[in-house]
């Protein structure tokens, strides 16, 4: 999971998308983190999904809409 400017205890979308993967990711024993782009940008975001494919992971939840641009520039058939 990658979060958005927020963090993980934010009460809004980051903290409901991490509880959520966090728990079904503890219940499949998947393994499970989240990042958090070091500043509230599109090259920030784009750069935590770069850095999470290059560590492995194959899925990537990205919550809210801020997150657009960043689809847009990963166009994930790159990978």
């Amino acid at each position: 999971m990658i979060t958005d400017a927020g963090d993980i205890t934010d009460q809004s979308f980051n903290q409901t998308t991490y509880e959520a993967c966090r728990d079904y990711c503890k219940s499949k024993h998947i393994d499970f983190t989240y990042k958090k782009p070091d500043s509230d940008t599109d090259y920030a975001r784009t750069a935590m999904v770069d850095v999470a494919v290059a560590e492995g992971y194959n899925i990537i939840v990205m919550p809210g809409y801020v997150f657009a641009q960043t689809v847009i520039d990963t166009k994930i058939s790159r990978y």
